[in-house]
């Protein structure tokens, strides 16, 4: 499985995404992982940049409904929302781990 997470300089909730991220993984060998900085609207566009932070799933945002993000034109951060439709800063461990945990 290939992860990235993709963010943009300055935004708040990248490490806490990536922090998740790292330590939901850390015992899996076969997961390769990186955080990449955006700070190119056309590398935004061919990355499937959703907003800062995505998190990418072989090359797929999980996360990604077209509604779930802030995310219209340009380098901006994300805002996800929760099962009960609210505003948060990053999706909940449990769904991370639904997304990033293979049996």
């Amino acid at each position: 499985m290939e992860l990235k997470v993709l963010y943009i300089d300055g935004c708040p909730n990248s490490g806490s995404l990536i922090a998740k991220v790292r330590r939901i993984i850390a015992d899996r060998e076969d997961v390769s992982f990186e955080g990449v900085l955006v700070d190119d609207e056309n590398l935004a566009r061919m990355a499937n940049f959703h907003g800062s932070p995505t998190l990418l799933v072989n090359g797929r945002d999980p996360f990604w409904s077209g509604e779930s993000s802030s995310y219209a034109e340009g380098l901006a951060c994300r805002v996800f929302l929760d099962h009960q439709g609210k505003p948060v800063a990053t999706p909940s461990d449990a769904d991370l781990e639904r997304i990033l945990i293979v049996d």
